[in-house]
Order: structure tokens, then C-alpha cells, then sequence
């Protein structure tokens, strides 16, 4: 199942804003390949995002083969990462990987959506039957 580009989970947004920063500061190699070196976790802080969305977001930017870590960071050493394609919804909804709990969400907010516009219709009814009546 496809989630509609305006029903993207949180975590998309996510990752686009933290893709766009690792692109921004990337600086190109030998071959031309664009590379990012830096500490992704000051990065993550910077953008006011906290540290925990640092799995999630970097396993989606994976996933849909947006980056790919060329050198493990560690201690005082900065990670290195190869700057590949930017985050869309069509990678996001169609690359191998996207777990379960991605279209639950979107269930549940149609499930939302549609209790919103049922609520206001049972509301315009009873204002019309009290305006008959």
C-alpha cells in the first residue's frame, strides 16, 4: 500500500531535513561522488532533533538508498557517508524494507480523518432536524 504523499509519517519529514543538511555539507571526492563527513548525532542535535530519531531516520535514508556509510564514526573520528539521491515518497513507500507499523499509521489517521467528517455530519444533522423540528 502506497501512503499519499500529504499522509507521510513524521519520521519522512525527518529524514528529508537531515538529508538536505548531509547534502548541504557535503564536499565532492576524486571521482566526483558527493560525501559527507561529520558527527551525526551534533548534526541531529543542531537541527533540533533528538537523539533518538538518529536510528529510525538514518535506517530509512538506507533503506531507500539515499546514503550509504563509508567509514564507521567513533571517538574523536568523524563518520563518512556517500551522498546517493534525495528522500521522495515514492523511495519511501516502495523500496524494500518499510515496515508494518508506517501503514498502520496511515490507517489509523484515515480512521481519524474519517471520524472528524462523520462527527460533523451527525452535527449539521442534528442542527438541521432541531431547525425542522
Amino acid at each position: 500500500m502506497s501512503i499519499p504523499t500529504q499522509m507521510m509519517p513524521a519520521v519522512f519529514n525527518h529524514c528529508e531535513v537531515i538529508y538536505n543538511a548531509m547534502d548541504e555539507a557535503a564536499v565532492p571526492d576524486e571521482e566526483g561522488n558527493q560525501i559527507y563527513q561529520g558527527y551525526l548525532t551534533k548534526l541531529f542535535r543542531t537541527l533540533n532533533f533528538s537523539v533518538p530519531y538518529y536510528t529510525s531516520v538514518m535506517n530509512h535514508l538506507k533503506r531507500m538508498d539515499c546514503v550509504r556509510q563509508l567509514q564507521r564514526g567513533g571517538g574523536g573520528s568523524a563518520s563518512r557517508w556517500l551522498i546517493l539521491q534525495p528522500p521522495t515518497a515514492d523511495l519511501f513507500n516502495n523500496s524494500p524494507g518499510l515496515k508494518k507499523t508506517s501503514t498502520d499509521l496511515v490507517q489509523a489517521q484515515q480512521i481519524r480523518d474519517l471520524n472528524t467528517r462523520l462527527n460533523e455530519q451527525e452535527d449539521r444533522i442534528a442542527m438541521l432536524e432541531a431547525k425542522v423540528g
